[in-house]
């Protein structure tokens, strides 16, 4: 959905989350200045989700999420979770090793091949 402001393991591990953004932002800038800057950067996201591949990860960074769409409520973010696919990932991977295994997700154009807009558009 449009406006979703996205978590996964790896921005939680990492740090690169709006809660830890504003932790870091208020000993540098102090809390006035911290908290306008996350209200300009955040005000139009309408949803946080923590999107994972498995039931574990979800289950792992749950309560980290959730302290994140905590924070985020204070702009109207409603928390989700998502459970993904690596499906698509997959099969690139096939697709890389087999053009022949190519379907309607991929577009393979040989080396000196041309690529056109038809190619995109299904009928």
């Amino acid at each position: 959905r449009p406006g979703t402001y996205w978590l996964s393991k790896g921005w939680l591990e990492s740090g690169s989350n709006p809660l830890a953004e504003y932790e870091k932002y208020v000993p540098q800038y102090g809390k006035e200045t911290a908290q306008w800057l996350m209200d300009q950067q955040y005000q139009h996201y309408r949803r946080v989700a923590l999107v994972a591949h498995n039931q574990s990860d979800l289950d792992e960074y749950r309560a980290q999420a959730q302290q994140v769409g905590e924070f985020c409520s204070q702009w109207g973010m409603e928390y989700d979770e998502v459970l993904g696919s690596d499906r698509y990932v997959r099969r690139l991977v096939e697709v890389t090793a087999d053009l022949t295994t190519a379907d309607d997700d991929f577009i393979v154009v040989p080396p000196g091949g041309e690529l056109r807009q038809s190619q995109f558009l299904r009928e």
